[in-house]
């Protein structure tokens, strides 16, 4: 699934919405879907029967078959969600829409669950068809550690040992000349290990810069190296940093009867809600923001494609009461 390039708006109430709605495509109803079945199972037929000699050719079929396949996709959900009402396919550039920040203007939430998180390392909470367009979130909030945070341990190794070096009356010469071959062998285990660690996030060349400042660590202060040795599996130099935003308000009966008719409707392997979040809730922890009152998306995911199934005000919880139980003047008695 390929990612849509990365806009940055600024904020503004509706301005997430009124762009996703913006790249909607009103697809036109087919009733040929036999046809298309037949064309994908003639080219699939013809491929079959060609020779290894036949590679170029092959190879032209292959792409008439990808674009027949895409065809009686479309055809299928079509057929499927028909009775919903005009279908129409959204745009994942609108899981791109950033603010200033860097941060989604739209969160897609699963149906199962009020909140939506992304973290710098682990799971996030999102629908798992929208979890390749956040990538680029992710590796934002890794990067809020930053390089110089990285450093404050070793930093503070060294401090340690010109305090030992004072109160046991030593000399650095003389520790370096007793413990010199030593330190440079743990001085390279740590060169390769800090490499090692960091190349398997994709951080070659942080785990090098690292590598370096403990190997030459090792090779002046023998006393420093081996207080970073001993913490380095227990200390970690990247704290998790989690984006959250949590859905508020109440879906109205009309949209909730939508949901699940797209749900019997047997055309969606997934649906979910696309809001706007004005302002994310970035901590160490979980901490979700409401959602301001505005005009969510219900959108359904095929396994290829993004439909719009329908779009809504959301209702607070005190307005749904009011509508639904308070008799008003007017009302017949009850």
């Amino acid at each position: 699934m390929k990612t849509a390039e990365t806009v940055v708006l600024d904020y503004a109430p509706g301005a997430g919405i009124k762009q996703a709605l913006a790249h909607a495509r009103v697809v036109p109803v087919t009733d040929d879907l036999a046809e298309r079945e037949s064309c994908l199972k003639k080219i699939q037929g013809i491929r079959s029967r060609l020779l290894p000699v036949e590679a170029e050719a092959s190879a032209e079929l292959a792409k008439q078959e990808r674009v027949a396949l895409e065809e009686v996709g479309l055809a299928k959900t079509m057929n499927n969600i028909s009775h919903l009402g005009e279908a129409k396919l959204l745009d994942p550039a609108a899981f791109a829409v950033r603010n200033k920040d860097g941060l989604p203007l739209l969160a897609p939430f699963s149906l199962g669950s009020a909140e939506a998180t992304i973290q710098s390392e682990g799971n996030d909470v999102l629908p798992v068809c929208c979890l390749n367009y956040y990538r680029d979130v992710k590796e934002k909030l890794a990067a809020r550690n930053g390089f110089l945070g990285s450093l404050i341990f070793p930093i503070f190794a060294v401090a340690l040992a010109y305090l030992f070096f004072w109160l046991s009356d030593l000399t650095v010469s003389s520790v370096l000349d007793q413990t010199f071959p030593a330190s440079i062998l743990f001085g390279t285990v740590l060169f390769i290990t800090a490499i090692v660690a960091e190349a398997t996030e994709g951080r070659l060349k942080q785990g090098i810069i690292f590598g370096a400042c403990f190997l030459l660590l090792m090779v002046l202060w023998p006393i420093a190296g081996l207080l970073i040795l001993g913490a380095f599996s227990q200390i970690s130099f990247r704290r998790l940093w989690v984006a959250s935003a949590k859905f508020s308000g109440m879906i109205p009966a009309s949209a909730r009867a939508k949901i699940n008719e797209a749900k019997l409707c047997g055309g969606f392997k997934e649906i979910f809600l696309l809001a706007e979040v004005p302002r994310w809730e970035v901590r160490n922890e979980p901490m979700p923001m409401p959602t301001l009152k505005g005009d969510p998306l219900t959108v359904g995911f095929d396994g290829e494609r993004f439909w719009l199934i329908d779009a809504w005000e959301t209702t607070t919880a005190e307005q749904y009461v009011a509508d639904e139980f308070v008799t008003k003047p007017n009302d017949p008695a009850v």
